[in-house]
């Protein structure tokens, strides 16, 4: 649960609004190409279909993307976006029950998708949908941080046993959302901001415990595959910077 509030508190509300006004304003401001005799405009219509690439920070990694347009509208676009984030905890603490744990191991998050961004206005507003390869994967193992007693003995804690614990999210997963900016910008280069969530089903959960631990691990498994149920959506929060590669 606490790797779930994490990726969910990247960003605060204000900087989501404040993001999603320079990103709105950057649609509001262009201006026509007129004609330095006649003053008419020379690119009334002009196509606005073309390739751009993007650098992303998202709640579930950094990576980029590559874009195209669609039609010549600009309207609705195809987005190929990477994203990878890996952090690994050593001694990090945790209460398990009334006893104080250390936990050790790498915590994988990232997705490889195909998305399509869709302008239902011609603005910078848009509506995302799409499917992504989930490269998420949590997998520790954790000792007690002190001996305990029993009696006049003294355990050392590798000898009480260990707690290890896999979570991952199911493998493809559909996703939807909204945001402001575009992937391919009109101009040279835009900022988008993008608010989503992924349908990743109930994760897989494995729960093994070894030593003295044991007898506790069967109960301790079915509370947390019922926590993680609970857990079929994940949100994406991104800020992408946007460079248009065509003219």
């Amino acid at each position: 649960m606490a790797t779930y509030k994490f990726m969910k508190n990247q960003f605060t509300l204000l900087f989501l609004m404040v993001l999603a006004n320079m990103a709105f304003a950057q649609d509001s401001s262009t201006k026509p190409n007129l004609n330095n005799k006649t003053g008419i405009s020379t690119n009334a219509n002009p196509s606005k279909k073309g390739i751009g690439i993007g650098l992303c920070a998202t709640t579930n990694g950094i990576g980029g993307h590559l874009s195209f347009s669609l039609l010549n509208s600009g309207k609705l676009m195809a987005r190929i976006e990477g994203n990878t984030l890996n952090y690994t905890l050593k001694d990090y603490g945790f209460k398990f029950g009334k006893t104080d744990m250390l936990v050790n191991g790498p915590l994988k998050f990232g997705s490889v998708g195909l998305y399509a961004d869709w302008h239902p206005f011609g603005n910078s507003f848009k509506l995302i949908g799409g499917f992504a390869y989930m490269l998420n994967n949590i997998s520790t193992i954790s000792y007690l941080k002190d001996s305990t007693k029993q009696g006049d003995i003294t355990i050392a804690p590798n000898e009480v046993g260990s707690i290890a614990i896999e979570l991952k999210p199911n493998a493809i997963a559909p996703y939807i959302g909204l945001g402001f900016g575009r992937a391919v910008p009109k101009r040279r280069v835009s900022v988008s901001l993008e608010m989503g969530m992924f349908y990743i089903g109930e994760p897989s959960v494995k729960f093994i415990t070894t030593g003295m631990l044991t007898p506790t691990g069967l109960t301790e498994e079915k509370k947390l595959r019922a926590n993680m149920s609970e857990f079929k959506w994940l949100p994406k929060l991104a800020l992408s910077i946007n460079i248009k590669l065509t003219k």
